[in-house]
């Protein structure tokens, strides 16, 4: 079910960047800023499940933001989730959705797979056209900061006469970064995707390392 409307989303939303704001992930800037989002990925073996996923990716930004401020402490990881209502109907069209998950470092893959499993749909918080032309301003300003640490969406298993596969889903708001995955012939390909503004390839193959490990031995 839809956990609320536009107007509640945003509301719920101002509260959180009020009181606990999500963590935002330190970029390493580009000498020459790339109008392009920066692209990485890395092939691992076997299958991984979602919660494992969204676990490691939590503790692969508490882990870059430790290295790049020592001592400063990682709060409010929130990680948004790529889902679909269904899969299975007919002809292909967008029925996809997201599920928010706050203060995910301090989850265990136990704790995110009961909340995948419960959580209401949310909204994307962006200025689209309703509203006044002020709220869409506004909502326009503060999209880095209503967003989520990062997002996070795991396509499953694909089968077929298809010799590679990426996946890269986008993601507008808060951080810009998203995580994909996409599992083909027996490995999971992982990518990390962010904006080239703010992020250089080195940076974000970075990034990507300290996620990869953290997942789930074998």
């Amino acid at each position: 079910p839809d956990g609320s409307g536009p107007v509640g989303t945003v509301v719920r939303r101002l509260t959180e960047v009020a009181w606990a704001p999500p963590a935002r992930v330190v970029a390493q800037a580009p000498t020459t800023p790339d109008p392009f989002d920066v692209l990485v990925e890395r092939e691992v073996p076997g299958e991984l499940r979602t919660a494992a996923l969204v676990v490691a990716a939590a503790q692969g930004v508490v882990a870059h933001q430790r290295s790049q401020r020592p001592g400063r402490r990682v709060r409010h990881v929130a990680v948004a989730v790529g889902v679909t209502r269904d899969a299975t109907r007919w002809p292909i069209a967008d029925r996809s959705a997201l599920l928010r998950l706050r203060d995910v470092e301090s989850l265990d893959v136990e704790d995110v797979g009961e909340a995948l499993a419960h959580a209401p749909t949310q909204r994307a918080v962006q200025a689209d056209g309703s509203g006044a032309g002020l709220m869409r301003v506004g909502l326009r300003l503060l999209a880095p900061r209503l967003g989520s640490t990062l997002l996070v969406s795991h396509l499953g298993r694909v089968a077929g006469a298809v010799e590679t596969l990426a996946f890269h889903p986008v993601t507008a708001g808060g951080t810009g970064i998203s995580l994909g995955a996409v599992t083909l012939h027996g490995s999971t390909c992982l990518t990390l995707r962010a904006r080239g503004a703010q992020w250089t390839h080195d940076g974000l193959e970075q990034l990507l390392e300290a996620v990869v490990a953290r997942l789930p031995a074998g």
